[in-house]
């Protein structure tokens, strides 16, 4: 039976009670036997790259502020808030594993493509093209990265695109939550049959990943990567007694 390849969610926090998407848990996840590490990128005013998931940073919105003031407040709550510069560097560390990239979607269009271009820029400008890989909500962004960085994988997140929409787009991949596929079983399957990969966001429990074990899928991205990253064997034997 096929085990999928585990991408740590926001990198290896939850089980070691660090912060999530913090250089920390990137150098965590490197040290696991994983396929990649995933980490959320915004872009503050002044376009710096950012790792942060949500669209504030405690009272700030990150798109409306500057990144020596978000630094500032950052610094005067004990928190180490990273660059894409910062994980680009770290990634080189351990280039076995993967750099999965989620760029926020944005309410602006034009702000999207602001900040794609600026993390394409950045990539390039530290040489880890051949480490990386993406994934977006929007479908602009998604657009803009195939058009710009064709060899790159891209894979979708929102769940309403059925597999042959995401091939006639050109994108790489599809990579849904759980219950996308609860509502549209046939899809996993169907998209293996165009030559899609497969990934399912994000799965901690044993029942879900047993099934998605079961159907074949490509890819899990989960909070506990150092359960599900151990040998075949353990995983097998965990799973089915």
């Amino acid at each position: 039976m096929k085990i999928p390849k585990i991408i740590a969610h926001r990198g290896y926090w939850k089980s070691l009670k660090i912060s999530e998407n913090s250089l920390e848990s990137l150098k965590s996840a490197q040290t696991l036997n994983i396929y990649g590490s995933e980490f959320d990128v915004r872009m503050s005013k002044d376009e710096v790259l950012i790792i942060h998931h949500d669209s504030t940073f405690f009272d700030f919105n990150i798109a409306e502020t500057n990144f020596e003031e978000l630094q500032n407040e950052a610094l005067k709550n004990n928190f180490k808030l990273s660059t894409l510069q910062e994980f680009s560097i770290q990634g080189k560390e351990n280039p076995e594993v993967d750099l999965i990239i989620e760029i926020k979607d944005l309410k602006d269009a034009e702000m999207e493509l602001k900040t794609v271009n600026k993390i394409l820029e950045c990539i390039k400008d530290q040489s880890i093209q051949n480490q990386v890989e993406f994934i977006s909500f929007s479908l602009e962004i998604c657009k803009q990265l195939k058009s710009h960085f064709s060899k790159n994988s891209v894979k979708y997140l929102n769940g309403d695109l059925s597999p042959q929409s995401c091939k006639d787009l050109g994108f790489d991949g599809i990579n849904y939550e759980y219950k996308v596929y609860k509502e549209n079983p046939e899809w996993i399957l169907e998209a293996k049959n165009l030559g899609l990969t497969t990934g399912c966001w994000t799965i901690n429990n044993k029942v879900e990943f047993k099934e998605l074990v079961e159907r074949e899928i490509d890819f899990i991205t989960t909070d506990y990567p150092e359960i599900f990253s151990k040998p075949p064997s353990f995983i097998l034997k965990f799973l089915f007694n």
